[in-house]
Order: C-alpha cells, then sequence, then structure tokens
C-alpha cells in the first residue's frame, strides 16, 4: 500500500512499529510544527489502544492528524478484533 510513498520520498514515511500511544504523540507534535501526518494500522491498534493519547494529544491540541483504521485480524484473538468501532 505505501510502495509508491516508500519509493517516492522515503524520508515521508515512517515505521515506528508496536509503539501505538508513542505514534500517536510523535504524529501530534509533527501536526504542531505544520506537517500532516496520517496514522495507519489495524482498527484496535489506532483506536483502542492509543485511546488516552489521542483525547489528551490530538483532540485537546485541535491538531490536524488523520486517523486510518484498516481491518483487523479476528483469528489473532480479541486483542486484534474491534466489534462495532464505530460506537466508540
Amino acid at each position: 500500500m505505501f510502495d509508491k510513498i516508500k519509493k517516492e520520498n522515503p524520508s515521508h514515511l515512517l515505521n515506528l512499529g508496536v509503539t501505538e500511544q508513542s505514534i500517536v504523540g510523535l504524529a501530534s507534535g509533527m501536526a504542531l510544527e505544520g506537517f500532516r501526518p496520517y496514522i495507519y494500522s489495524i482498527v484496535p491498534f489506532v483506536l483502542e489502544r492509543p485511546f488516552e493519547q489521542i483525547k489528551l494529544d490530538i483532540v485537546q491540541q485541535d491538531v490536524n492528524v488523520k486517523i486510518v483504521g484498516f481491518w483487523n485480524y479476528p483469528h489473532a484473538g480479541p486483542t486484534h478484533t474491534t466489534k462495532n468501532p464505530e460506537r466508540i
């Protein structure tokens, strides 16, 4: 999905691995400096795990960070699944 960005602008793509809370803080700081960051992962990893950081770092500071959640992995158990994420 990110191959084109990685090829054309490798410095525009950061893969921070399993650091969901830190990713939110980093993206918030980038937005405060004028960047337009996107956070992308499976739904439970961008919505549930870093919920307090989203509330404090993005919402309270009213910064422009886009959060993109895609799919989940129900076969990996409840930590990798979000039922009805729109209700959160």
